[in-house]
């Protein structure tokens, strides 16, 4: 995992000591263009990130392809109603969105 440079490498030194992300299942909330996913995935992570900004899901598509194998998946939603059933996820993440 690479957390040591640009702005965001404290919030995610902050969500890896608080939070404890060993499982699996994760969502983030407001991913936008995925920056933080892609700090913390692992080969054993499935990662789903929402956005409501459909411009900001297709950046993090296009540099998700360029992760060899990756479990991430994107989809444009509203964190008011999310699309997936309850308990899906082990841990829910609101990055950088509030």
């Amino acid at each position: 995992m690479v957390y040591d440079r640009g702005p965001e490498a404290k919030q995610v030194q902050y969500i890896h000591g608080y939070m404890g992300l060993d499982c699996q299942k994760i969502l983030e909330i407001g991913c936008g263009n995925g920056y933080l996913m892609r700090q913390y995935i692992t080969p054993e992570k499935h990662i789903t990130g929402i956005d409501a900004t459909l411009s900001k899901l297709a950046q993090a598509v296009q540099e998700e392809n360029s992760i060899p194998q990756s479990k991430l998946t994107f989809a444009q939603a509203n964190a008011e109603k999310l699309p997936f059933p309850d308990n899906h996820f082990e841990r829910v993440i609101f990055g950088l969105s509030l």
